[in-house]
This record gives C-alpha cells, sequence and structure tokens, in this order.
C-alpha cells in the first residue's frame, strides 16, 4: 500500500460461490458478486488515490 494509506479502511463481505474448480485450474470464472468497500474516514483520502489493491482469495 502506499504510505498513508490503510488496508484496514477496506472491507468486503464474504461471497458465496458454489461454482466447482478443479484443482489444476486457472483463470476460471466462478459466480458470485461482491463489492470492496473504502470507509469513510475523517482522514485525507487522497494518499488512496494512487494505491494498487491486491486481493487475496481463498476457498475451502
Amino acid at each position: 500500500m502506499v504510505d498513508g494509506c490503510s488496508t484496514a479502511d477496506f472491507s468486503m463481505a464474504d461471497v458465496t460461490s458454489n461454482t466447482v474448480v478443479l484443482a489444476s485450474a486457472s483463470g476460471q470464472a466462478v459466480t458470485g458478486v461482491g463489492s470492496l468497500v473504502y470507509a469513510n474516514t475523517l482522514v485525507d483520502q487522497s494518499l488512496c488515490k494512487s494505491a494498487v489493491l491486491v486481493l487475496n482469495l481463498t476457498s475451502n
């Protein structure tokens, strides 16, 4: 993240997808819709304007 831009300001609720993905699959589309939310805090948000987010997705 960019200095002054906290990852704690971002959140995303769990998304359920019942898509079967093969163990060696790559680039497979899955169903489900989610929204990444950025908290509206009292801190200047301009520092996050050019930030690159990396999302790590998991399954069980």
